[in-house]
């Protein structure tokens, strides 16, 4: 649904830019007018009736009716106060859920603009939040970066500080119409205005500051933060900050708002069904650290790429391939909540079903389903979804469950070689789970296990 409703407006939008392109008006502030106008109706598409949200234009309140930069659009709720005798009106910013700034054009200089108008609703955000931000979900971000579950250190509480400002801000979108024509550019682009505008304020620009899209005609920089987009870190603690993608924009700004709306109003998110899933190829790389005096450090990269890795638009999905022995493995920690890895009853349990716990423990905390520490697994996902098809198990995360059925449908053969070795898995994962609750001597909590196009839900 996602992908089908981003083509439909992407086509719309440029239907009505074009009208507009066509408009032989050369008054600047009404050229202006009318793109915000025309973002205005483009992103009131994107906006379920029922969540009886507004866009308005006007200004973002922090404490003391101190304001923001105008801003040319925000997506608010609750209640404002409108400006005398104009359109414009006065939100407090806890009510601001987006935040656009909307160009016709955009380069280096109309990237700084952008960047600082919007960076006016973060600190009247920031003002109103001085007591700090609380996310209990941040702890699961940091577990899917690291791999790991965070400690007291300096860099890793700025990293959880990093998921907490991302889920509760304002959500930050340039959105502009042209400028930069391939996304090569729009990278190279972006990196001189880093390298003359950000780099130089290094010691206190923090990697939230960075608006969550930046669209510029038919390319995007993004910024992973988990909600939703995150990529894991590497060996060393280096994540990806930003990347850019020349798949549909709409896309990306549709999905950051459905996330938000999931989130903070528990809107039922329509799940995307389709097989394939806009390229991001990472741009700069970010890393806390604490320095010697033990005070907070970033360091970011520039991340440098080819033009045949920026030619592919979209990527096939794929789901995560479990082995039985990693799958059952996942069942029992999810079953157990924690457990200790050297339980005497986990031993046993691994012996009898042939598995070896270091390989399959390794294998899922690198795919980020599960964390160790202080000699304790756990399972951070709340919800994981698997298939069964010709003999081999596919597992997806929730988000992607539709994209995991549409998948199984698409790969379920129907031969009889492959019922049986379907139903031979079928049966040992019965049995791995069912030696568990023998073992541990725990009565078996409810799952199920079907049967033809199996679903395994836990």
């Amino acid at each position: 649904m996602l992908k089908s409703v981003a083509d439909i407006l992407l086509a719309l939008q440029k239907y009505e830019q074009k009208e507009l392109e066509e408009q032989s008006i050369s008054h600047g502030p009404t050229i202006g007018a009318m793109y915000e106008g025309l973002s205005r109706s483009i992103l009131g598409e994107m906006v379920p009736d029922t969540l009886n949200l507004k866009l308005v234009q006007g200004f973002a309140s922090g404490p003391g009716e101190s304001l923001s930069r105008q801003i040319d659009c925000m997506l608010v709720h609750g209640e404002g106060r409108r400006i005398p005798y104009t359109e414009s009106f006065v939100w407090p910013v806890r009510n601001v859920l987006a935040a656009f700034e909307v160009k016709k054009t955009l380069y280096a200089s109309e990237l700084r603009t952008s960047h600082d108008t919007l960076a006016s609703v973060l600190t009247q955000f920031e003002a109103s939040a001085a007591d700090g931000v609380n996310d209990q979900s941040a702890a699961i971000r940091f577990a899917e970066l690291m791999g790991r579950v965070p400690t007291p250190d300096v860099a890793d509480q700025a990293t959880l500080t990093y998921f907490a400002h991302s889920y509760h801000a304002p959500l930050r979108i340039v959105f502009a119409y042209d400028g930069y024509s391939t996304e090569g550019g729009l990278r190279d682009g972006f990196m001189k205005y880093f390298r003359e505008f950000i780099w130089p304020q290094r010691p206190i620009f923090i990697p939230y500051q960075f608006p969550n899209l930046i669209v510029c005609g038919e390319n995007t920089i993004v910024r992973y933060n988990g909600h939703p987009y995150l990529r894991p870190a590497n060996e060393r603690g280096v994540w990806p900050l930003l990347a850019t993608s020349a798949a549909n924009p709409l896309h990306f700004i549709i999905e950051t708002l459905w996330y938000r709306f999931a989130t903070d109003f528990a809107w039922p998110y329509p799940f995307d069904a389709h097989l394939s899933q806009g390229r991001t190829t990472p741009l700069l790389t970010a890393r806390f650290f604490t320095a010697d005096d033990g005070l907070l450090g970033v360091r970011y990269g520039e991340v440098k790429t080819s033009s045949d890795e920026l030619s592919r638009k979209e990527l096939g999905w794929e789901p995560m391939r479990l082995t039985r022995e990693q799958w059952l493995l996942l069942r029992v920690v999810q079953i157990q909540g924690v457990i200790e890895s050297d339980d005497a009853r986990l031993k046993t349990w691994c012996k009898v079903n042939r598995i070896k716990l270091t390989q399959a423990k390794q294998t899922l905390t690198n795919e980020r389903l599960i964390v160790e520490a202080e000699g304790k697994l756990t399972c951070f996902r709340e919800k994981l979804y698997s298939t069964v098809v010709n003999g081999r198990l596919l597992t997806s995360l929730e988000q992607d469950r539709w994209r995991l059925d549409a998948l199984a449908g698409k790969l379920q053969s129907a031969t009889t070689e492959a019922r049986i070795r379907t139903t031979k898995l079928l049966r040992e994962l019965e049995r791995g789970v069912e030696s568990w609750h023998e073992v541990s001597g725990e009565a078996q909590k409810e799952g199920n296990i079907g049967l033809g196009r199996i679903r395994i839900s836990f």
